[in-house]
C-alpha cells in the first residue's frame, strides 16, 4: 500500500508539471513573475492556516493513547470539526489580508503594473486552497491517497486546459493563468467535498474535546511548516522588491525545474507519515531515505542534462534560470532527505523535531537572502536557499540517528542487497522491453 499510495502522490504531482511547463512557453518573464506572485501570496497565507492537521489527523485517527500521542478520535466527529476549524481560520486570515490589499498590489507592481482587483482575484485561491487541505486531512488519515491525488490531479487537469483556453486562446496573459489556477482550484475542492460527503457531517462544528488533541499535535509541528513556508517562498518576495517581477519570472522558473526532484520525496512522505501512524514500522525509513536519495540524484542530473540545452536553444528567455536553479539542486537534493524524515518523525507522534530544524535553516535563508540578493541577485538568493536546506538536512539527520538508533551508511549508502535489487530491476525491465 505505501508503494501504490506513493505512486498516486507521485502522478498528481507530474500533470501539474505540464500547466507550468506550458505557462513558460507563453509567459515572458515579467509576466511569468506576476503570475507567480499573485499566486503565491494565498498559497503561502493556506500553508500558514493548516495548523497541520493533515499531519495531526492520521496520527489521531490511527494511533492508541500514550504519553507522546493523544487518543484516537472517531472519523466521523472529525470532518465537522475540521470543516468548522478551517472556516473559522479562513474567516481570520481574510479579516487581516484583505485590508492590506492595495499595500500588497503597490509592492507586487513593477514592469507591469498590479491593482488591487488583480490582488483580490488571487485570494479566490485562498478558500478551495485552505479547506481542501482541511478536509483532505481525513482523506491522508485514513491512507485513501488515490481520492487525495485524484483531486490534485482534476484540478491541475483542469488548470491546464484552462491555461490553454485564457492565456493561448484568448491571449489573457498573466491574469488569464491567474484565473485559470483559481477555477481549478475550486474544482479540486468540489471534489474533496463530494469525496468525503460519506465520512461525517459536512455541517461545520466546534467541539473541544476534538479540537484540542487536534490542535495539541499539530501545533507543536506547525512552528515548522510555518517556518519552512517561509524558507520556500521568502527569497521570492525579497526577489520582488530588489530586482522586480522579471527576476521573480526567472528565479521561480528555477525553483520549480528545481524542486521536480522532489516529486518523489514528496509523494513518499505523504505516503509514510500515514502509513507510520498506523503500523508504527520503525523499519522501513532508512531504505526509503536511501532509495530516495539515489533515485533524486539519477533524476538532478538528468534534469541538468535536459534543461540547459532545452532552455538555450527552445526558450533563451528564461536562460538566466539555469545558473540558480544548478545551484538550488544541491540543497532540493538534501532536503528530499528532510522531507522523509519529517514524515517518519511527525507519523511517531514527534512532529515538533522538523519544527526546530526549520527554525535553524530560517536563520541561514534570512541573513543569505538580505546579504546576497542585493550582491548577486538570483544567484545569491539560490546559494543562501541551498545552504539552508543543507543545514536544515544535516541538523535532522543528526536528530533522526539518535531517535532510531542508525548509523549514517544505513541511512545514505546503498548495500549490495539495494544493488541486486536494481539488478533484478533491470533484468526484468529488459525482458519486458524484450
Amino acid at each position: 500500500m505505501l508503494i501504490r499510495n506513493a505512486a498516486w502522490s507521485f502522478g498528481a504531482q507530474v500533470v501539474r508539471l505540464l500547466t507550468a511547463l506550458l505557462l513558460i512557453g507563453l509567459l515572458d518573464p515579467a509576466a511569468r513573475g506576476v503570475q507567480s506572485l499573485l499566486v503565491l501570496v494565498p498559497t503561502v497565507l493556506a500553508a500558514l492556516g493548516t495548523l497541520s492537521v493533515t499531519s495531526a489527523a492520521p496520527v489521531l485517527l490511527r494511533r492508541s493513547g500514550s504519553a507522546v500521542v493523544p487518543p484516537r478520535i472517531d472519523e466521523r466527529r472529525l470532518l465537522p470539526n475540521l470543516l468548522g476549524l478551517g472556516l473559522c481560520v479562513l474567516g481570520l486570515l481574510l479579516l487581516v489580508i484583505v485590508p492590506l490589499t492595495p499595500l500588497l498590489a503597490r509592492y507586487l507592481s513593477a514592469e507591469y503594473p498590479v491593482s488591487t482587483a488583480d490582488v483580490l482575484v488571487g485570494l479566490l485561491l485562498l478558500p478551495p486552497l485552505l479547506l481542501g487541505e482541511y478536509l483532505r486531512a481525513l482523506l491522508v488519515a485514513r491512507r485513501d491517497l488515490r481520492q487525495v491525488a485524484l483531486a490534485h490531479t482534476i484540478q491541475a487537469v483542469a488548470q491546464l486546459l484552462l491555461a490553454v483556453l485564457l492565456v493561448l486562446g484568448l491571449h489573457q496573459g498573466a491574469r488569464g493563468a491567474v484565473w485559470a489556477t483559481v477555477y481549478a482550484a475550486w474544482l479540486g475542492f468540489g471534489w474533496t467535498i463530494w469525496t468525503v460527503r460519506d465520512l461525517g457531517a459536512l455541517r461545520p462544528h466546534l467541539d473541544w474535546s476534538v479540537l484540542r488533541p487536534l490542535l495539541g499535535l499539530g501545533l507543536r509541528g506547525h512552528a515548522g511548516n510555518v517556518v519552512q513556508t517561509f524558507n520556500y517562498r521568502l527569497d521570492a518576495f525579497l526577489l520582488q522588491g530588489f530586482l522586480g517581477q522579471a527576476a521573480v519570472g526567472l528565479y521561480q522558473t528555477g525553483v520549480l525545474l528545481a524542486e521536480l526532484v522532489w516529486y518523489l520525496p514528496n509523494a513518499v512522505g505523504a505516503a509514510l507519515l500515514p502509513h507510520v501512524a498506523a503500523t508504527e514500522d520503525r523499519q522501513s525509513t532508512p531504505r526509503i531515505v536511501r532509495h530516495t536519495l539515489m533515485l533524486m540524484l539519477v533524476g538532478a542530473l538528468l534534469l541538468l542534462a535536459l534543461a540547459w540545452p532545452g532552455f538555450t536553444l527552445l526558450r533563451p528567455a528564461y536562460q538566466a534560470t539555469l545558473p540558480p536553479m544548478t545551484i538550488l539542486l544541491c540543497g532540493v537534493v538534501a532536503l528530499g532527505i528532510h522531507k522523509v524524515l519529517a514524515s517518519d518523525l511527525s507519523g511517531r507522534g514527534l512532529p515538533h523535531y522538523p519544527s526546530l530544524t526549520s527554525a535553524a535553516a530560517l536563520v541561514v535563508t534570512i541573513v543569505g537572502d538580505l546579504l546576497l540578493i542585493p550582491r548577486f541577485g538570483m544567484v545569491g538568493a539560490a546559494v543562501a536557499s541551498a545552504l539552508a536546506y543543507m543545514v536544515q538536512t544535516v541538523a535532522l539527520l543528526l536528530v533522526y540517528r539518535r531517535i532510531a538508533q542508525v548509523g549514517w551508511r544505513e541511512l545514505l549508502v546503498l548495500g549490495r542487497d539495494d544493488w541486486r535489487w536494481y539488478s533484478r530491476l533491470l533484468t526484468r525491465l529488459g525482458g519486458a522491453w524484450g
